[in-house]
């Protein structure tokens, strides 16, 4: 219950330097990998571990290719695999998944608000045919973009990840 306790702390920590700061410090993951670490060990023995590498792994070879295009930032992806070592594969998957919904609901808010969903859509169909035409991922803000607008579009996933860690662990 207490690892739990820390999760949950450290999670809410992350969305609240994400949205203030924009980062998620990494002494946040390396802590909350650790109690993670500490879970396997007390509630199972070290090589436990071991069960758990793929669920590190996966959000990695799931997420860096949208990092390396700008869609997600390494906080979130290293919060993800931080995550692999306190659910097992299928429930981590489950998180990915009401994370990246979440985040996809909040995103149509914030478009709708800002009245932007035709330019958004506009922006990404172009985008697309970019990467179709000339076969290179490029990072996928707009250039001529000022830093006040990136910051207006972009959707923070801590606060979704949050969520989704509150629905996988059966709290909500």
């Amino acid at each position: 219950m207490i690892i739990l306790l820390l999760l949950l702390l450290i999670l809410s920590l992350a969305a609240f330097y994400d949205y203030k700061k924009g980062k998620i410090p990494n002494y946040l993951i390396v802590i909350g990998a650790i109690g993670g670490v500490f879970r396997l060990i007390i509630l199972q023995d070290v090589f436990a571990i071991v069960g758990y590498t793929p669920g590190i792994i996966l959000p990695l070879a799931l997420f860096y290719p949208v990092y390396k295009i700008g869609g997600i930032g390494a906080g979130d992806l290293k919060i993800f695999s931080m995550l692999g070592i306190y659910f097992s594969f299928l429930p981590l998957c489950f998180c990915i998944f009401i994370s990246m919904f979440l985040a996809a609901l909040l995103s149509l808010v914030k478009m709708n608000y800002h009245h932007s969903f035709l330019e958004r859509m506009e922006y990404l169909c172009l985008y697309l045919k970019k990467i179709i035409t000339t076969g290179r991922l490029e990072n996928y803000h707009e250039s001529d973009l000022e830093k006040q607008e990136r910051e207006r579009i972009k959707v923070r996933l801590a606060v979704p990840i949050l969520l989704a860690v509150l629905v996988t662990g059966g709290i909500i």
